[in-house]
């Protein structure tokens, strides 16, 4: 059960950074070419890194298909979408200063 609530809990957490350095990655050309399910098609591997790192296995790839690596990608996935700045991605894609955003 830790082991468990230690993954899901990490998942979020990567989700949630990820989020952030995509976007920070983000130019406006990359911005208008967002499709329209943000998520990265690499969630579930780095779920399948997480879930491995808390619970010891050397080769991730084990637990492919998995009910933790399920459960792992989609508290990624969930942190990763809750995390994304919609908004501010929208006003780059417009060639615009988001709300509340300076530009340097």
């Amino acid at each position: 059960m830790l082991n468990r609530a230690a993954i899901i809990r990490n998942a979020r957490t990567a989700g949630e950074t990820a989020a952030d350095q995509e976007y920070d990655a983000l130019t406006p050309e990359t911005a208008r070419a967002l499709r329209s399910d943000v998520v990265p098609d690499y969630a579930g591997e780095a779920a399948r890194e997480i879930a491995a790192s808390v619970l010891g296995i050397a080769d991730p790839a084990e637990l492919r298909g998995t009910r933790i690596e399920r459960r792992a990608t989609q508290a990624w996935a969930e942190a990763f979408r809750a995390a994304w700045p919609a908004e501010q991605i929208a006003a780059l894609a417009a060639g615009q200063p988001a709300p509340g955003v300076e530009w340097i």
